[in-house]
């Protein structure tokens, strides 16, 4: 037979065991409902990418959904020439929750590539290419 005073103490033993685990599983709960995480984040969703001649203007559209575009954001675009970097723009915030476009002076002719880098600020980025070499479009 056990004797009653060593039933008790594990019983107590046991009841902080259970308070310590379900104390160290409220915190990691607690951390990652709280943090910025990748995770809960995301890149953009859809790039596009054109370019008229007769004005040499570079027009980049980008889907890029978040509620809160001053705190989850485009933070960089750029632009890359036949294989060089021709521009770098860094952004603080994006100008819509969703779709918006930027458009950037390039001189382009008939035998170059572009290829345009957009990344967010937490998470992700996406590439999309151009080429102006007749019967070429975005790839």
């Amino acid at each position: 037979m056990i004797p009653k005073t060593s039933w008790k103490k594990q019983v107590e033993t046991a009841g902080r065991q259970i308070n310590r685990f379900s104390l160290i599983i409220f915190a990691a709960l607690a951390c990652l409902a709280f943090s910025p995480c990748p995770a809960f984040s995301h890149g953009p969703s859809d790039l596009s990418v054109s370019y008229d001649a007769a004005s040499q203007i570079l027009k980049v559209d980008i889907t890029h959904t978040t509620k809160s575009p001053d705190k989850h954001y485009i933070k960089k675009v750029e632009i890359i020439k036949n294989g060089a970097v021709v521009s770098t723009e860094s952004y603080k915030s994006q100008p819509s929750q969703d779709k918006f476009s930027y458009e950037y002076k390039v001189a382009l002719d008939g035998q170059d590539t572009v290829e345009v880098k957009v990344t967010c600020n937490i998470f992700g980025s996406k590439k999309q290419q151009l080429s102006t070499a007749p019967g070429k479009g975005p790839q």
